[in-house]
């Protein structure tokens, strides 16, 4: 149990802990404290700069037996499928697109609260501090506002990434003047904002997966045009053959462009996105069930930001980022690839935050940045002997070895806990929602 002399607040000192800072001018430490002030990280102290006498009017917080990293960064998650993590399979016959079309529309906006807050809750609880939520079921401002506020409600820091909804034609356009209201809206610095957009199969007019979704190249570029001209950022799912040249010559790539999968591309697509500092988003779970190998070696090579993903729950089972790492580690294995502990955990962090455009704010423990972090207990049976902390980490770690997460210095879990919440009543309003839809369905 994690030990402290006062309440805490956003305001305090960190000491005696294992540091996995992320940042290459912190580095690793063995023994370090650092101190928070307004929710911000103010001063990072390696064993030999530890004062005798630290700043007495802070809380201290002893933080012996945890190793102390960033927050997790997750790049691409539709947060809204959450309820159906153990749901899709042999029993229901259904296909993931399948749903998504039968159940999608059948979402109230108290609906989609309930599944997000859960999907945020649960996140958080699993080290999670950053969600980009590409929301995919907005048929109407009502439901995107009702996810907005189950993230802000939660603690969540996020990206929400503004997309369609599943009883939308291919002739029609999306509302991006709501995606552009929400935006601008929105009171709260946890958020950035994104625009989802649908496909472009010019390249794989064959592509057999969610051909409603497929739209003309005049549509799409309009609804970039639109986006652009409000300097809301976009975002877009490749996952049909074609060449990185097209999406170029489309004028689709750039430094504002989030590329979802991709993980048909080689060495001279990578290079054409690197040309145009268009960022990518991998989804282990999702590459391994199309039986695909990551290209993360080609991509980063290119000098393409990269950054590991959830997406959607049926697949991936949930937000849990070591379960993640580990997929994307046996992933590169099968394609007879190397990945070392650390970009693994750079991945989830430092290069998820720079995915996301947020990296001045978070990704890791650096002075100036915002206190996302977590404490992870290294005398567990999982975790002991944690020799090496970053091995321990990507290779053994499991979420019920994370103590206590801070988002902004406020603490959301503490000695194993939520903080604030029942979260078996939480459990049981998603079930009965659930179970309605079903029947609905059905």
């Amino acid at each position: 149990m994690m030990k402290t002399t006062d309440q805490i607040t956003k305001n305090f000192i960190l000491t005696n802990i294992r540091l996995i800072s992320m940042d290459q001018d912190v580095g690793y430490l063995v023994k370090a404290s650092f101190s928070v002030h307004e929710g911000v990280i103010s001063k990072v102290y390696s064993e030999n700069e530890i004062p005798d006498q630290l700043d007495s009017d802070l809380p201290q917080i002893d933080g012996k037996g945890y190793i102390a990293m960033p927050g997790f960064v997750d790049t691409h998650t539709h947060m809204w499928n959450s309820p159906w993590k153990s749901f899709l399979g042999t029993a229901t016959g259904l296909s993931y697109e399948a749903l998504c079309r039968k159940m999608g529309p059948l979402f109230t906006p108290e609906d989609s609260y309930a599944a997000v807050y859960a999907a945020s809750l649960e996140a958080l609880s699993a080290g999670v501090t950053t969600m980009n939520n590409w929301a995919h079921n907005l048929p109407s401002p009502e439901h995107a506002d009702a996810e907005l506020q189950a993230m802000e409600d939660a603690g969540l820091r996020g990206q929400f990434t503004y997309g369609y909804h599943y009883e939308l034609s291919p002739e029609e356009p999306m509302n991006v003047a709501d995606a552009i209201r929400l935006r601008d809206s929105s009171a709260s610095k946890r958020m950035t904002f994104r625009l989802g957009l649908r496909n472009d199969v010019t390249p794989d007019p064959n592509f057999p997966f969610f051909k409603f979704l497929n739209v003309a190249p005049a549509l799409l570029k309009k609804e970039i045009a639109m986006a652009r001209e409000a300097r809301l950022p976009i975002s877009m799912h490749v996952l049909n053959e074609g060449n990185a040249e097209y999406y170029a010559k489309a004028g689709y790539l750039n430094s504002d462009n989030l590329i979802i999968h991709g993980y048909h591309w080689d060495d001279a697509d990578w290079k054409v996105l690197a040309d145009h500092q268009t960022p990518v988003s991998f989804s282990p779970s999702t590459a391994n069930g199309m039986r695909k190998i990551i290209p993360l070696t080609s991509a980063q090579k290119n000098g393409v930001q990269c950054g590991l993903s959830f997406d959607n729950y049926a697949g991936s089972g949930g937000p849990n980022m070591f379960k993640m790492m580990a997929a994307a580690r046996i992933n590169q294995q099968l394609g007879k690839k190397k990945i070392s502990d650390s970009k693994l955990l750079s991945l989830v962090t430092k290069n998820g935050a720079g995915v996301l455009g947020i990296s001045d704010d978070v990704g890791t423990i650096t002075p100036g940045k915002q206190a996302d972090f977590m404490l992870v207990k290294t005398d567990s049976l999982a975790m002991a002997p944690a020799k090496d902390s970053v091995r321990a980490l990507t290779n053994t770690a499991n979420p019920s070895d994370i103590d206590s997460v801070y988002v902004d210095g406020t603490p959301v879990k503490r000695n194993g806990k939520m903080l604030g919440i029942h979260t078996a009543d939480i459990a049981n309003d998603l079930n009965s929602r659930f179970e309605r839809l079903i029947r609905l369905m059905n």
